[in-house]
């Protein structure tokens, strides 16, 4: 099955970058070119985090208290769990903010790596084509307001080619210690987020890890609706790939169906060669 035709499917713009690890062949399309990423950001800012510990300025048993005020929008389980604020751990903040996708998780991790100073040239370093500009409190907010204009400038957006290279890193252990990424990637695997899309049509075999972002529904536009992760060809082979739909008018269940759909042709093209 050909992008384009899935593309005309979500009625909006589909990208799609796949990198074989291997043997360094891709697959794109549109795979330059910018897209919201909405929880998709959860990733590099666990990276981040994790930088933070390699470096000794951060430790996973650190304290956090969390309150009231600081609470997210959207997605965030632990605003109604605990309603007066909490204290909790470093890594607690990682496993809610990975696993659950708990944007009020994200966000407080998002505070201590600094901000988006302290974020983006980590980005940068990898040679990411990712923008980490807003806390997902602020994103949602934004996008309240404004609609699609909100992400127009291209803040919070990322190609999809730009996730690939942060998974390759991931991956190849780069700058970030191998206990710590294995922690990371054990949350990439075990969350339960996306099981329509990238994981839907992958046999167990593939040995998914991801991370999911969707976007609010605006004047008859999805925002978006993605899906990033790493999966094990036959061979034994690495393969990382992202799967972004921005714009689209169809529903939930068309655009995931149509990410599965995407990742299981990235699967059959490299197991059929």
């Amino acid at each position: 099955m050909q992008f384009r035709e899935l593309e005309d499917r979500v009625a909006g713009f589909l990208g799609v970058h796949a990198l074989h690890l291997a043997n360094r062949e891709t697959l794109s399309y549109r795979g330059g070119e910018w897209f919201p990423m909405m929880s998709v950001v959860k990733l590099p800012v666990a990276m981040k985090i994790l930088m933070l510990i390699e470096a000794r300025m951060l430790e996973l048993n650190r304290l956090v208290r969390v309150e009231p005020e600081e609470y997210s929008l959207g997605h965030a389980p632990l605003n109604k769990k605990y309603p007066s604020g909490f204290v909790c751990t470093v890594r607690q903040l990682l496993e809610w903010s990975i696993l659950d996708s708990d944007n009020t998780a994200h966000d407080a991790l998002f505070r201590l790596c600094g901000g988006p100073t302290n974020i983006q040239p980590y980005m940068d370093q990898l040679r990411a084509a990712v923008r980490i500009n807003r806390t997902e409190r602020e994103a949602i907010s934004d996008f309240d307001k404004q609609g699609l204009r909100a992400f127009e400038d291209g803040r919070d957006c990322a190609t999809p080619a730009g996730l690939v290279r942060l998974l390759e890193a991931v991956e190849g252990r780069e700058l970030i210690s191998a206990a710590n990424i294995d922690f990371l990637i054990r949350l990439l695997t075990e969350t339960p987020t996306g099981a329509l899309r990238l994981k839907r049509m992958l046999p167990p075999q593939a040995r998914l890890y991801h991370k999911t972002g969707t976007g609010g529904d605006k004047d008859g536009f999805n925002l978006c609706t993605n899906d990033a992760g790493v999966f094990r060809l036959e061979s034994g082979a690495a393969v990382a790939v992202a799967v972004m739909i921005k714009h689209s008018r169809r529903d939930l269940a068309a655009r995931e169906a149509a990410i599965a759909q995407a990742g299981y042709a990235v699967y059959r093209h490299w197991n059929q060669a």
